[in-house]
């Protein structure tokens, strides 16, 4: 049995229970728990507080506006023109459907020309590489979308694919461009399905 009696007592003479010591090492790591805590949580405000996005500048947002402000009309007369055809999945057969698609690629080859005829010498370098650049992907997702409607006529139960262009879905980086440079109705057609 453990004798108990020569134990010190947490309680004073008095009868006050003693307040421990804090060590310089337990009152850093508090400290430092704190500060992190503190830190963290304020972080959070300020991602949410709206002032983080306002200093954020898009790596894909043109330098100089004078390209969007004249590509969207010419994307807005296309999409009008496409959303009087009807869309590809209602098509009734595959026949039908790979037609649908060729008439909006025709649209959509005529928009890029369009958009093409566009001076750049507005523009920056550096807009004129993302602008000749974001072109030529859409040229890739026009012709994905033609290779798509003849493979419809040999295979009907084919699925829509898109080139792997090394930087995510070929059609969302389209209509990020489109997005961050206010070109509404350049950004790509969700008429295949």
């Amino acid at each position: 049995m453990i004798d108990t009696t020569d134990a010190p007592s947490p309680l004073d003479e008095d009868g006050i229970e003693e307040k421990t010591r804090l060590t310089f090492g337990s009152f850093l790591a508090r400290s430092l728990v704190a500060v992190l805590g503190i830190g963290s949580f304020g972080i959070w405000i300020y991602a949410y507080s709206g002032l983080a996005a306002n200093d954020r500048e898009y790596t894909d947002q043109l330098d100089v506006a004078a390209f969007a402000q004249s590509a969207e009309p010419i994307c807005f007369a296309a999409k009008s023109l496409m959303s009087d055809l009807p869309y590809s999945i209602a098509a009734e057969d595959a026949a039908e459907r790979s037609n649908q698609i060729l008439e909006a690629d025709a649209v959509l080859k005529d928009m890029l020309t369009n958009l093409r005829a566009i001076d750049l010498a507005p523009q920056t370098e550096r807009d004129q590489g993302m602008l000749v650049k974001w072109l030529n992907e859409y040229d890739i997702f026009v012709a994905d979308r033609d290779r798509y409607a003849a493979k419809l006529l040999v295979e009907p139960e084919a699925a829509m694919t898109f080139t792997d262009i090394g930087t995510g879905r070929i059609e969302r980086r389209l209509t990020w461009f489109a997005d961050v440079n206010e070109m509404d109705s350049c950004i790509t057609p969700t008429d295949v399905g």
